[in-house]
């Protein structure tokens, strides 16, 4: 095996196969088969040129994934096992550098895999051993591929957030049915909020999230426009859209004492600061997984079918061009997820 299949995208709406050299691991590394990648916003953006953070061309798209383990490297640790099923981080974090002590999604010298070096997307990759993490054996490994984004919300909710202030919250408004805002449902409920409303104007979205048997949650369609009636306000609001709209109505929204998480929202916008300090809000930004990962495979564990119901597209590899040129604007899919060895 000398070279494997992978999605590389070149320059902004030039995304096609290529086949990419195969060595084998380092000491620290492994070489794992890719099963599944998911697609995020990123993925997307990047493909149209539209994406603002660092980022590179060519490059081989895929941060979000599972696969399993096809070789180890010489000083690997003892617990992998061929065969294992795994996923990994987005955030290459060195693990040395100062702010790596602290909070290794914010790493001196992080890289991003499939946004400024290679990821997923491809037949074979190779990992080092502290950027994987095991997960159970399941009949449908493909929700293992949502790992990294449940991770990204494990960190901005129950990592950012004071154990002691999460308790005082009863009532939760999501903003953006995509990944992350879905997935952070789960979250809520395995922290027993009473009521979680999740909000969006895409409406095949909405009907998945109905179908679940949560009488915990409902949903809004709604583009939150500040015509719906907010109903005494929100303990706290997760802003997981990218709308800079929405994230200036949340701020409406939330009650005095509110929390307001910004997941979404990265480019410059104009906020009403007054309304911030006059309710005593508290506005937390958050980015990356690393640190997330554990807690994200158990809620996916424990919540397995209905995660799973989130994935309601899935494109062979070889089908992956034509998918991005004609679907990319769709918004009837929570997530897509590209099948590597399809």
């Amino acid at each position: 095996m000398n070279a494997a299949k992978a999605l590389l995208l070149k320059n902004k709406n030039d995304l096609g196969l290529t086949n990419v050299p195969l060595r084998e691991p380092e000491p620290d590394e492994l070489l794992i088969r890719v099963r599944y990648a998911a697609l995020c916003g990123s993925d997307y953006k990047l493909y149209q040129g539209t994406y603002t953070a660092p980022h590179a061309y060519p490059v081989i798209l895929g941060h979000e994934w599972v696969g399993t383990v096809e070789r180890i490297g010489s000083r690997a640790g003892s617990i992998w096992r061929k065969g294992d099923a795994v996923t990994g981080d987005c955030s290459l974090f060195c693990g040395e550098c100062e702010a790596c002590r602290t909070d290794k999604n914010h790493c001196l010298h992080v890289e991003k895999r499939g946004i400024t070096v290679d990821g997923a997307c491809a037949e074979y990759i190779l990992v080092k051993e502290k950027h994987l993490y095991l997960c159970p054996p399941s009949a449908d490994p493909i929700v293992y591929s949502l790992a990294e984004p449940m991770a990204v919300v494990v960190q901005s909710l129950q990592d950012r957030i004071p154990s002691e202030a999460m308790r005082g919250v009863r009532r939760v408004l999501i903003i953006g049915s995509g990944g992350i805002g879905a997935l952070s449902l789960f979250s809520f409920l395995d922290l027993g909020i009473p009521e979680i409303v999740i909000a969006d104007p895409a409406a095949d979205k909405l009907a998945v999230i109905d179908r679940l048997p949560f009488p915990e949650v409902r949903t809004l369609h709604t583009d939150l426009n500040g015509r719906d009636d907010p109903r005494n306000g929100f303990d706290l609001i997760v802003e997981a859209s990218g709308s800079g709209q929405a994230l200036k109505q949340a701020i409406e929204l939330l009650k005095p004492r509110g929390i307001l998480v910004n997941i979404g929202h990265q480019g410059p916008i104009e906020l009403p600061y007054g309304e911030i300090v006059k309710k005593s809000l508290t506005v937390i930004g958050s980015i990356g997984g690393t640190g997330g990962f554990h807690k994200a495979i158990e809620l996916i564990r424990k919540y397995e079918p209905h995660i799973r119901s989130f994935i309601s597209k899935v494109v062979p590899m070889r089908d992956v061009p034509r998918y991005f040129q004609t679907g990319v604007q769709s918004s009837k899919h929570i997530k897509v997820v590209i099948d590597l060895q399809g």
